[in-house]
């Protein structure tokens, strides 16, 4: 986003470096171009003019020029009088843009500890930015509240639900949350570490459906973080492709992350009436669980099997499970629809032991499916499979197609370089 941005009555404004350039041109255009035309001009002027104004005048400057070097010191004067002008107008616009001056630093609008750059995603209930760190240069990504949903009880409740449920667990491929405040005009916000890669859904629209290794490679990463949280009962109850983030960590590539506990449940708390109402579902139509529709305070962590279920179809095929273009249609056959098996539809071979995994994910009854994420860890390590994904793999990939010097530039801060394919 080029221009400022508004959320929640305040106003963000873009990187420096941004505003830098048009004040560097706009220096050099002054002194280059501008102040020669107007010295030229009043030049050409006063010689017109002359008659009018007085012939003493000009006769006068006639001389002072003739005593001190006739027309070439003329020139080398206007000559000198530009450079320098020039030079001041270009140290002031670079002084501007670094900060010497900090005019855009002072307008640029803040967010606790954070300084705000740039827009990156809008969700359900926020707008996420690219900010950094006044005193650390930390890149961040801040998730702003709504300031509709922030006058909403049950909004703000869900808010702060995601922060503290997010916030406790602990598990490398779980999105870290790393401050939590709030400013003047009951502005709400979180800041969480800052991802450069895509989503698993812009990853398969783009590149089309995962190998079999790949996608195994992903899950057991998945589920090392949903088994922190479901030992700790906690239930994501929105687990799709589009919350299933790869990145890098320390030159390690296909590193997962998994994002938004904005729906989750802690099993077994005492409901709370703001977040729980009648014909509520929470979840995405394409990847919920029966029960979720049916008995949405019966879920436990087995909708999270179902849901993971069906992003490794999607991861497999390219398609959600069901893809009826009528809501209603898409969550009638979640209840009642058997799922054709992926290897129907895929473009690529699938391993049959990953086919199987796959489907009793989808089982119908939660008791047939897998009883919570650390099982069907184990059960997908069991995979047999001739040339596993490996790291190796992984780089290579990124490489071919990305680029890792565009991975590089998409993760710095204020860069405005995006990934190729994101």
């Amino acid at each position: 986003m080029k221009h400022s941005l508004e959320v929640n009555g305040i106003r963000k404004r873009d990187s420096i470096w941004s505003r830098r350039r048009p004040m560097l041109l706009l220096g050099l255009a002054l002194g280059l171009v501008i102040v020669p035309l107007a010295q030229a001009l009043i030049t050409l002027l006063v010689s017109v003019l002359a008659p009018a104004v007085g012939v003493g005048l000009f006769r006068r400057a006639v001389e002072h020029w003739t005593q001190h070097g006739g027309p070439a010191a003329l020139i080398t004067q206007v000559v000198l009088t530009a450079v320098i002008l020039t030079g001041i107008a270009t140290a002031a616009a670079v002084a501007s843009g670094f900060g010497l001056c900090l005019p855009s630093v002072k307008r640029a609008r803040r967010l606790g500890d954070y300084r705000i750059l740039r827009r990156l995603d809008s969700g359900g209930v926020g707008d996420v930015f690219l900010a950094q760190h006044a005193r650390m240069c930390r890149p961040a990504a801040i998730k702003v509240l709504r300031a509709s949903e922030a006058s909403d009880p049950s909004g703000l409740a869900r808010f702060e639900r995601e922060i503290q449920l997010a916030s406790d667990l602990t598990h490398p491929n779980t999105i870290e949350i790393l401050d939590y405040g709030r400013e003047r005009e009951n502005t709400f916000f979180y800041a969480m570490e800052y991802l450069a890669g895509m989503n698993i859904q812009n990853l398969v629209d783009r590149f089309g459906p995962l190998a079999s290794e790949r996608c195994i490679h992903i899950l057991m990463q998945v589920c090392g973080s949903l088994s922190e949280a479901h030992a700790r009962r906690i239930v994501h109850r929105d687990v799709k492709p589009g919350n299933i983030f790869l990145t890098d960590r320390g030159g390690m590539y296909d590193f997962v992350k998994v994002l938004d506990f904005g729906m989750s449940k802690k099993m077994g708390s005492r409901a709370d009436p703001t977040l729980t109402q009648p014909g509520i579902v929470f979840g995405t139509p394409s990847y919920i669980a029966p029960e979720s529709v049916l008995k949405p305070e019966s879920v436990d962590v087995r909708a999270d099997i179902y849901g993971l279920g069906a992003a490794a179809y999607f991861m497999l095929t390219g398609r959600p499970p069901f893809a009826s273009t009528s809501v209603i249609e898409v969550l009638a056959d979640h209840i009642r629809s058997v799922p054709t098996p992926p290897s129907r539809v895929a473009e690529l071979a699938i391993a049959p032991e990953l086919e199987r995994i796959v489907l009793r994910c989808l089982e119908k009854n939660p008791d047939d499916r897998f009883r919570d994420a650390g099982e069907l860890r184990a059960a997908l390590r069991r995979i047999s499979l001739d040339e596993p994904w490996t790291g190796e793999k992984a780089a290579e990939w990124w490489t071919i197609h990305v680029g890792r010097e565009d991975l590089e530039a998409f993760g710095r801060v204020g860069s405005r370089k995006r990934i190729r394919a994101a």
